[in-house]
This record gives structure tokens, C-alpha cells and sequence, in this order.
């Protein structure tokens, strides 16, 4: 569900430049915040009216200070919601680097022009493929197979593609190629990070979301911007950025598995979604 979930969610770069770039034909750029005033008013009065509360009444924790210092305590304090937070933090980390530094890398370095846009959305395809991919795959394998294969595929990519931009100049076909490459695991590794965070927490789902979503948002975005500001007219400081970010979230799964990859904690899933009872 959470590929799923991933897979709409990656259609965002493909469709908001898009929007911005409507808007703007016919406002100022200044007209983009007030559309995003409306959309977000527009969703929250369809949530309020139209989306029913799924936490049963006897499930519910209290709204007092307390509580929720509380249960932030047990979301921090878990060694496996914690280490698998981090390591989807890294791996987002990475794609806020490449928001960062897209527009330079294929304007200033492969001077792509209009493409872009194209180029962009083409990235956002493989994404979304990716999702798909996992969310038919996950059930099968299992999580913890699927999403540490998946970083270690994504690792070594990282790795080859940081080797050859230091080697020479890459053309557009190749870097393309590298970055795809580097894409096509990673939906295997932002959905599957985040159930396997909040798998230990199924009373506290919320506040384990909400600090998940926070440490992705802001923490991601921080070393991402590190990544986009690291750019030096070459394609060498992203490479080294998915580097980077892919041995530290290694090293998270390391320290919350204890070492030991690969070993799954559920049986597989026979059969479609709609066959569990």
C-alpha cells in the first residue's frame, strides 16, 4: 500500500511545474502561493467533510501535553523506528539533492533547454514505475529483503556512477543512464523504510508518521541543499551525495538489524491484497 501510496505521490514533479508554469501565463509568479492557499483549502475541507476518522474510539490517546511527550519518548526511543527513520531521511536526502542541483545539471552542464521539463517528468516516470514495481514484489520477498537489496543496488550504482564522473566528462546519455539506474531501487527503499519504521508502533502509527515526516521533510531537505550547494559545474558532487547518503543509511540498517540483513520477520504473502482476510 505504501508503494502505491509513493507512486501517486512521485507524480508531483511531473504535474506542478506544469501547474506553476499555467499559473504564470496568466498571473505573476506571486499568484503560485495563492494557488497553493486554495489547493490546500480546497483539500482540507474535503478531509473534514468527506473522510471518516479509521481509529476506532477505544484506540484513541488523549490530546494532553503528557500524551504526547510520552509517546514521542517510545517513537524516539525505539532502536528500530529510529535507525529505519534515519535511513529513509538519507535516502530522501538524496532526491532533495538532486531537486537542488537539476536545473544546473541539465541546463548549465548538458545544456538541454526546453528538454528539461521532459527530462524531469522522464525521472519522475521511473519513480513512479518503481513503486509499482515494489508494491507487486514486497509481498513475496518481504520488506526487509526487498528494501536492503534494494539499498545495496543502490549503493553500488552510486558508486560506479561517482568512479566514472571522476574519471571524465559525462555525456547527457550516460549520466542519464547512471541516474535511472539509480532511481529504479529506489522505490524500493523510501516506501518500505517507512512501514518498516512504524512496524514496531502500530498504537503509535501517528506519532511515528508525523515524526518520520518531519525528520524526511526538514532533516532530508537540509543535507539535500549541503548536496545542491556542493555543485561545481560537473556532475561529480551529486554522485557523491547518492554516495554518501546510501553508506549512511547502511550503516542505520546495520546498527537496527544488529548486523544481520536479510532476514525476514513475517512470512510471504500469497496472492493479491483483496485475498487477505
Amino acid at each position: 500500500v505504501m508503494s502505491l501510496i509513493f507512486m501517486v505521490f512521485m507524480a508531483i514533479p511531473v504535474i506542478a511545474p506544469g501547474i506553476g508554469q499555467f499559473v504564470m501565463l496568466f498571473a505573476t509568479w506571486h499568484w503560485i502561493f495563492v494557488t497553493m492557499a486554495i489547493g490546500a483549502l480546497i483539500a482540507s475541507t474535503w478531509a473534514l467533510l468527506r473522510l471518516p476518522e479509521t481509529l476506532h474510539a477505544e484506540y484513541r490517546r488523549p490530546l494532553t501535553i503528557s500524551s504526547v511527550v510520552g509517546g514521542f519518548r517510545i517513537v524516539l526511543t525505539n532502536r528500530l523506528t529510529l535507525c529505519y527513520a534515519f535511513a529513509s531521511t538519507f535516502i530522501f536526502a538524496a532526491m532533495f539533492g538532486f531537486i537542488s542541483s537539476a536545473q544546473q545539471i541539465y541546463i548549465d552542464i548538458f545544456h538541454v533547454g526546453e528538454l528539461f521539463p521532459l527530462i524531469f517528468a522522464g525521472v519522475a516516470a521511473v519513480l513512479a514505475f518503481s513503486n509499482y514495481l515494489n508494491s507487486r514484489l514486497v509481498g513475496q520477498i518481504g520488506m526487509r529483503r526487498l528494501s536492503q537489496g534494494a539499498l545495496l543496488i543502490f549503493l553500488c550504482i552510486s558508486l560506479a556512477w561517482l568512479v566514472v564522473s571522476l574519471e571524465m566528462q559525462m555525456p547527457l546519455w550516460l549520466f542519464i543512464t547512471f541516474f535511472a539506474g539509480a532511481m529504479l531501487p529506489f522505490g524500493g527503499l523510501g516506501a518500505n523504510f517507512n512501514a518498516l519504521a512504524m512496524e514496531p508502533l502500530g498504537e503509535l502509527a501517528g506519532t511515528a508518521a508525523s515524526i518520520l515526516g518531519f525528520m524526511q521533510t526538514f532533516l532530508g531537505a537540509l543535507i539535500g541543499a549541503a548536496i545542491g550547494q556542493a555543485y561545481n559545474g560537473t556532475v561529480t558532487p551529486l554522485a557523491a551525495g547518492f554516495c554518501s547518503v546510501s553508506v549512511a543509511a547502511l550503516l542505520m540498517i546495520l546498527i537496527a538489524e544488529r548486523g544481520r540483513m536479510f532476514q525476514p520477520h513475517n512470512p510471504p504473502v500469497s496472492g493479491h491484497v483483496t485475498d487477505l482476510h
